[in-house]
Order: structure tokens, then sequence, then C-alpha cells
């Protein structure tokens, strides 16, 4: 049910940016949405990368 709402709200949200910007300049809104999405998670997962790296391996058990 969510997930079809969601869709529906990015429809219809879509269909009002399309026609007040046009298709080219919708398209350079999305790319700027992207670029910034990108812009913030990117250095957010270098850094749990870079965490989950340096982290202490747990001693093997005795068996």
């Amino acid at each position: 049910m969510f997930p079809y709402a969601a869709e529906l709200i990015a429809y219809a949200a879509g269909a009002a940016l399309l026609t007040a910007v046009g298709g080219r300049g919708l398209l350079l809104i999305s790319g700027l949405g992207v670029a910034a999405t990108l812009g913030v998670v990117g250095p957010l997962l270098a850094r749990a990368l870079r965490g989950a790296a340096a982290a202490p391996q747990p001693a093997p058990a005795l068996t």
C-alpha cells in the first residue's frame, strides 16, 4: 500500500514540475538532486567503510 502511495505522490510532483519547468529543466533538477544525494551519502559511506576496516577483529574461539 505505502510504496504505491509514494509512487503516486512522485508521479504527481513530477507531472507538476514537468508542466512548470519543461523537460530540460526537470532533467536538470533531477540531476542536481542526484548530485546532492551523492555529496551527502558518499562521505558517510567512505567513513563507515574506513571504520569497519579499522575495527579490531575478535579473538578466535578456543575449541
